[in-house]
């Protein structure tokens, strides 16, 4: 059966075949081309001849399709920060056809990019077909690194049949950031901490403080910069204290803000009183100023609960929110803001507070111990003093009597003492003595008494 032949009825055409075998169609070396606009049926005559028996002729039908081609492109093509180089594959199409390959499928460049080049091999090129994007050798080159998007207009063609315009491919530059899990509760505010938001490579790349500036805010809630001022009132203060609590906080929403300020603890998501849980996001906007690197643009999304989820992050002690809007005082009646708890205050203060508290009560020691020393020092050199110092001595009392036997008795001088009492000699004449009266008055004017027997003058 292979020896068939089979002869189309038609003038033969360059490069077309007008006979071919059984063998020929088994092995689909046989294929219709069709070459023009038109749609519908065609026909051709052939004949069918083994070179033994007559021939047999035949008409063929052919049913033309018209080619069904729609291009969607779903997402933008990313550039990494810190990058200029991002290959384009066929995944950022959305291609529908009837057609069984791409690979008469050519894009054009209608307009080119502003911020870069396209290449393909290697070259700059204003086509590229559908089998190039699946080898990967189209990339596009970013040359404006100030900024953080650009866009290319391209338009699509299958064998000139089916065309299609305004496919418009976009590219924007992915943060250089590392985004963790990040929840939040109905009418409370929570941290955006270095954990949450970690640029940690950019900063080192770049040696700058990366710059985050918010370019489509939260529908849910708002970013806030919230200072805890030092002063009195507590933190923990509920009711009438509120107000007094409130005093020490400084807050404002921002729409940019510093990296140095995400690490410090003092950027937060508030969110408003809501009735269900929805998900709130941000757009913003990452540079690295007076670097060489790109911005980049990005989408932060988090879900927003209407009650704290058991074993989530914010029921832990570091990061648990002291919600008090429905308490009097607080945010629910009225107050100008909400009420932040003590373990919402960051790693780092409470580092700093430890240390600071540690310094002073050493401190208080020192101050004791050199006092204590210093007192003790005084009462040593006080009793020093008090042991070089003479003893004061009374003065003896002495009386009439002993006088008397002093003066009967004493034979020679006694020794004198420091203090001795002179007792007056006048007015002596009626002392007796054993042998007999005065002898002598005492003369006018002289005041010198005259010695009597075994009297000596002292």
């Amino acid at each position: 059966m292979n020896d068939i032949l089979v002869s189309v009825q038609r003038p033969q055409q360059k490069n077309y075949a007008s006979n071919f075998t059984q063998a020929d169609i088994n092995a689909a070396r046989v294929l219709y081309v069709h070459n023009s606009n038109n749609t519908g049926q065609i026909s051709f005559y052939f004949r069918v001849h083994d070179g033994k028996f007559n021939p047999v002729y035949n008409l063929f039908n052919i049913n033309i399709v018209p080619i069904r081609l729609s291009i969607d492109v779903r997402r933008p093509v990313s550039i990494l920060q810190t990058h200029s180089l991002a290959s384009i594959s066929p995944g950022i199409f959305n291609i529908q056809s009837n057609l069984n390959t791409y690979k008469h499928l050519v894009f054009t460049v209608v307009r080119p990019p502003h911020n870069g080049v396209l290449y393909v091999n290697e070259k700059k090129t204003n086509s590229f077909s559908y089998p190039d994007l699946e080898a990967g050798r189209v990339v596009y080159m970013q040359t404006n690194m100030a900024s953080f998007s650009d866009m290319v207009e391209l338009s699509g063609t299958v064998l000139k049949l089916a065309n299609l315009d305004r496919l418009f491919v976009n590219f924007t530059v992915e943060p250089l950031i590392n985004l963790t899990k990040f929840e939040a509760v109905s009418g409370s505010r929570v941290k955006l901490s270095s954990s949450v938001l970690n640029v940690d490579e950019l900063a080192t790349l770049s040696h700058v403080n990366p710059v985050f500036r918010i370019v489509k805010k939260p529908r849910l809630g708002k970013i806030k910069k919230i200072i805890r001022s030092s002063g009195g009132g507590g933190a923990g203060n509920t009711g009438g204290a509120g107000s007094a609590s409130e005093n020490n906080l400084r807050e404002s929403e921002i729409s940019v803000f510093t990296y140095d300020q995400v690490r410090h603890g003092v950027i937060y998501y508030v969110s408003r009183k809501l009735n269900v849980s929805s998900t709130d996001c941000f757009v913003y906007l990452l540079n690295a100023s007076s670097s060489i690197y790109q911005p980049a643009i990005g989408e932060f999304c988090f879900p927003v609960h209407l009650h704290a989820v058991p074993g989530s992050p914010l029921n832990s002690p570091k990061s648990r929110i002291n919600n008090q809007q429905n308490q009097p005082g607080g945010y629910g009646a009225g107050g100008g803001g909400v009420e932040l708890s003590a373990p919402n205050i960051s790693n780092d203060y409470a580092t700093i507070v430890g240390m600071i508290a540690s310094v002073i009560l050493v401190s208080i020691i020192i101050v004791f111990i050199v006092r204590a020393r210093s007192k003790r020092l005084v009462d040593r050199k006080k009793l020093q003093y008090s042991a070089t110092e003479t003893p004061l001595t009374a003065q003896p009392m002495k009386t009439t009597g002993s006088l008397v036997s002093d003066d009967l008795v004493m034979t020679s001088p006694r020794p004198r003492t420091q203090s001795a009492a002179v007792l007056p000699l006048h007015h002596m004449d009626n002392i007796k003595y054993p042998y007999g009266a005065v002898e002598q008055e005492e003369e006018d004017g002289g005041g010198v008494l005259p010695l009597r027997r075994n009297q000596y003058w002292v």
